[in-house]
């Protein structure tokens, strides 16, 4: 699941940062009681060259009635927490502004209409090949260190 579900979370990180990740780190849901053990439920923690801390919670075991994706960004007192792709809020300086639309919107469209332009004119694909590879490498790494109970890798 982390390579065909959750790697689009780490790409996520990935494009905001604008950053290459130098360590990575997993945790994943384990316990004495059979029921807790959940190898799709994990933590990974991204460590970017830049500076930037990332972490992404993938779980398989909670309530539906919470927003299935939830994005957050802190930085320079400011923050920003998207759910769903639908429902936006931005705080700044104690200022709070909500956001919702009716449509959820995760870019699939806008993604497809640019590597076809970048097709059509010879330009720069939308996402360069050193991202995609880097994002691939990072899930796989994610996914051999939850098979091996978590733990954390450096990033040659």
């Amino acid at each position: 699941r982390i390579i065909g579900e959750g790697c689009h979370f780490i790409d996520t990180l990935v494009a905001l940062t604008g950053s290459r990740v130098r360590r990575l780190g997993v945790a994943t849901a384990h316990s004495d009681h059979a029921n807790l053990v959940d190898r799709d439920s994990v933590s990974i923690t991204l460590q970017f060259e830049a500076g930037h801390l990332g972490t992404v919670h993938y779980l398989a075991r909670g309530s539906g009635m919470v927003p299935k994706e939830r994005l957050e960004v802190h930085g320079g007192e400011r923050s920003a927490v998207l759910d769903d792709f639908r429902r936006l809020e931005l705080f700044d300086s104690g200022s709070r502004r909500k956001l919702r639309s009716m449509r959820q919107d995760k870019g699939h469209a806008e993604q497809w209409k640019r590597f076809m332009a970048s097709v059509r004119e010879g330009g720069a694909p939308p996402v360069p090949f050193e991202e995609l590879a880097h994002v691939t490498e990072l899930s796989i790494l994610a996914t051999e260190a939850a098979l091996d109970d978590g733990g954390w890798v450096d990033i040659g």
